[in-house]
Formats: C-alpha cells, structure tokens, sequence
C-alpha cells in the first residue's frame, strides 16, 4: 500500500517531465534545421528544404516533415494543379517552439567558451586520475 505523502520516486519524475518528448524531437538531428530554414524561408515546397540542409536524403526530410507536422509544429499544404506540388510552413506552435531556443542558442553563444573551458578541466582532471 502507498504511502499518501510519500514523494514521487525519482523515475516517475523523470518520465512525467511534459517537455522531455518535445525537447527529444526538436533535438534530433534534422527537425530544428528544418524549421530554421522555414523559420528563415518562410512557406517553401518539398524539396527546397532538402536544397539548404546539406547531407539530408529525401527519406529523412520526409520522415522529419511528417514528425514535425504530426507534432502540429508545420502545416503541409497541397496545391493540385498540372502538377501538384506539396508547401510546407511553420505554424504559430512552431514559430513559439523556436522562441524559447532562440533564448537557448544565444545563452549558448554567449558561453560556449566558458563550458569549453570547463570541459578542458574536466578531460585534464580525468586524464591525471585515470
């Protein structure tokens, strides 16, 4: 039986963190490169993304645009005609998903020497004891 005041074990902590699941998209290898070229573009047709990400294949855009749209973080718009082509743009979800690491990569920007720093220590330190 559990205790009623007892605090949550540190795992379910962990697994109930709302953001963990957003943070794990948006830090995959493609997903905020995706959205800066939209984020800088605007609205752009399918392949345009693949033309500014050097090293992207059409298979991993295409799995990276359905994660984010799936996610409500861009819209995909088809535009039927003689030939149909897809557009694809960020949505307000998206464009507020980018404020907050906008923040980030400034914060990073402005500290990235220092944690380099700290990280030579570190590697020295670990070198010396091991």
């Amino acid at each position: 039986m559990p205790v009623p005041d007892a605090p949550p074990s540190r795992e379910s902590e962990v697994d109930e963190i709302p953001a963990r699941d957003v943070l794990a998209r948006i830090s995959d290898r493609w997903t905020l490169a995706v959205m800066r070229v939209l984020q800088r573009q605007g609205p752009l047709h399918f392949g345009q993304p693949e033309r500014q990400l050097p090293g992207v294949s059409r298979k991993m855009l295409t799995q990276t645009l359905r994660s984010i749209e799936r996610d409500g973080m861009i819209s995909r718009t088809v535009h039927p005609g003689r030939v149909t082509h897809v557009e694809y743009a960020l949505t307000a979800l998206g464009r507020g998903a980018l404020e907050p690491i906008d923040v980030l990569c400034a914060w990073s920007r402005d500290n990235m020497a220092i944690v380099e720093r700290a990280r030579e220590r570190y590697d020295a330190a670990v070198h010396l004891d091991g």
